[in-house]
């Protein structure tokens, strides 16, 4: 079965997932101070925490654009799905939700689903693990859908970090 699936770099993907030709890594981009870091392959995340600790400013992050995601869904009438940051955190759901309704504007029969995961890191990779329990079990699209739309709506969620005072520094409603 051909299809697609975009997941935004919040996803936690094992190595196995890394390889697997079926899924794009659509990146974010983090602001610290003026830099702009990819966070994609070539990430340094302790060069990443450095800066962080070296900025007066709360780090910020960019999302994916719409473009990054038509081209992460593949321009084909193959089914494709994105699994994005919860769209409470990040406005990775609305981009992917963009690009989707673009480019089913030059392919109107393809099939395309984002799912907002209500979740971060590890949560998407569940997410992302049961979409491909089900691809592989050959499921229809609507199926597919419906079933990881269950499962995330059945998934509790505890967002933590180590870097709690950068959390204060952005939402300073939030005490540790």
């Amino acid at each position: 079965m051909a299809y697609h699936i975009a997941v935004d770099s919040c996803t936690d993907m094992t190595a196995a997932m890394k390889k697997d030709e079926h899924i794009t890594l659509v990146p974010l981009t983090l602001n610290v101070g003026e830099d702009k870091i990819i966070d994609d392959e070539t990430f340094n995340q302790a060069e990443f925490l450095r800066k962080v600790a070296e900025c007066p400013e709360a780090p910020s992050s960019a999302c994916p654009s719409p473009d990054a995601y038509m081209q992460a869904y593949g321009y084909n009438n193959e089914d494709a799905y994105a699994i994005t940051l919860s769209s409470e955190l990040s406005g990775s759901y609305n981009s992917a939700k963009l690009g989707a309704d673009l480019l089913k504007e030059e392919y109107p029969d393809k099939k395309i689903h984002v799912f907002n995961s209500c979740s971060a890191s590890a949560g998407q990779t569940l997410i992302l693990m049961k979409l491909q329990e089900c691809l592989e079990a050959g499921k229809a699209f609507s199926e597919v859908v419906s079933e990881v739309e269950q499962y995330i709506e059945g998934t509790d969620n505890i967002i933590c970090s180590g870097i709690i005072g950068d959390i204060e520094k952005e939402w300073p409603f939030i005490r540790s």
